[in-house]
């Protein structure tokens, strides 16, 4: 979907904002796909985790202090007050959850 094209789409969320699917706990999924050497961040809240799975392709993830390279079916979790950057080096599709 172009929605999620080159940006975060919120899927899911304890309010449904956005046009999202409503669930009763306070977590919120979203997914993207980026196409060649696309880019985008994500901050993470103070106070919440994040944990990222790669479903297809290649990802770079980097803040200010490290940086992770993941292939398809890798998984990352943070529980940091950073902002992520997002870049593939390929065509990669990912959901990132935003949890407390």
């Amino acid at each position: 979907p172009p929605e999620r094209h080159g940006k975060l789409q919120l899927l899911v969320s304890a309010d449904g904002r956005d046009g999202s699917l409503t669930m009763n706990t306070d977590a919120n999924v979203y997914a993207s796909i980026l196409t060649d050497n696309a880019t985008t961040s994500y901050n993470v809240p103070n106070g919440r985790a994040t944990y990222l799975h790669l479903a297809r392709g290649s990802l770079q993830v980097s803040s200010a202090a490290e940086q992770h390279t993941l292939q398809a079916g890798d998984a990352l979790a943070l529980r940091e007050n950073v902002t992520l950057t997002l870049s593939s080096t390929e065509s990669g599709e990912f959901l990132l959850f935003d949890l407390p």
